[in-house]
């Protein structure tokens, strides 16, 4: 009976249990555990290297997008309290747009497959993460088509020219992807709380259950506020932005610990071929020393008695 590393192959048979291989430096499935949980241990130490290469990269975008996303909406808040402008709106939905892609291209790259191996009920949750992820981007899209396509006018709600539906969608698009925001950051827990790593594990737990809050009560407010609706949709804004940062920062120390991670089997497969290679020499160097057995005609001759010398 084998036990063969997930990361390279190698034979973990006659290991302790959660041993890292000797040979890769990842991790060691637990012998006997069960399938729909997966190998115990920190799920990102026996990933794949191109799995934690694309998770590295993902849960930066992530990070990166939340704290854009957040700037941008409070500076358009503060800017366009007086009155919105067509260039404050232009370059609010520009950024926004910009914003919404990269995200979509965050939450692929944190989603990988290999999530289904850990937990059965992943699959689910990983493609609803994905789906909703284009909600943002729908959303700024609609929001183009409100208020700058239509002869570069600040059209608003009801404006002749342009649907309702497009608010609609305006708005679905933005919850839509404030529930995105919630599913990333529920696998972003799991993967936190299976690596140890209790802060980012309640930074993201927080975002999960409080982050629709704002979400669903920035949709109440309409896009021209009045001066006694300023004061409630900043505190919406700033829970908002709080529970943004909270999810910037639980995405960031994911992403220390991947490279970490990445880092400490670079040098785990880095010391084990230099191991090999020293032993691989040293085994030339003793065979060239020793000297061969005789084995020729004259030497079994010395080694014969003569017939009839005394034994």
């Amino acid at each position: 009976m084998t036990r063969p590393c997930p990361a390279c192959g190698y034979d973990l048979q006659g290991l302790p249990p959660g041993r890292l291989c000797p040979e890769c430096g990842g991790g060691a499935p637990t012998p006997g555990a069960a399938v729909a949980t997966g190998p115990r241990g920190d799920f990102v130490a026996w990933a794949q290297p191109h799995e934690r290469r694309a998770w590295e990269i993902g849960l930066l975008l992530a990070a990166g997008c939340l704290v854009v996303a957040m700037v941008a909406r409070l500076a358009y808040f503060l800017l366009a309290a007086p009155g919105p402008t067509p260039d404050l709106v232009t370059g609010y939905v520009s950024v926004g747009a910009v914003t919404s892609v990269v995200w979509v291209l965050a939450v692929w790259l944190v989603t990988p497959s290999s999530l289904d191996r850990k937990w059965a009920w992943m699959p689910g949750v990983r493609w609803l993460a994905r789906l909703l992820a284009f909600g943002w981007l729908v959303g700024y899209m609609s929001l183009t088509a409100r208020f700058v396509l239509p002869a570069g006018t600040l059209a608003g709600p009801g404006t002749p020219g342009v649907p309702d539906w497009w608010m609609f969608a305006d708005f679905a698009g933005r919850f839509f992807g404030g529930l995105s925001a919630m599913s990333v950051a529920f696998i972003l827990h799991m993967i936190a709380l299976d690596a140890d790593l209790p802060r980012a594990a309640w930074r993201a737990n927080a975002v999960v259950w409080l982050l629709w809050f704002p979400t669903l009560l920035a949709q109440a407010f309409p896009d021209r506020v009045a001066w006694f609706t300023l004061i409630p949709l900043a505190l919406v804004l700033l829970a908002w932005s709080w529970l943004l940062v909270l999810f910037a920062l639980a995405a960031y120390e994911l992403h220390r610990h991947v490279k970490w991670w990445s880092r400490h089997q670079d040098a785990s497969i880095g010391r084990v071929e230099r191991v090999q290679a020293k032993r691989r020499a040293m085994e030339a160097e003793v065979a060239r020393q020793v000297r061969p057995v005789p084995t020729s005609a004259a030497d079994v001759a010395l080694d014969t008695p003569e017939p009839g010398a005394p034994k």
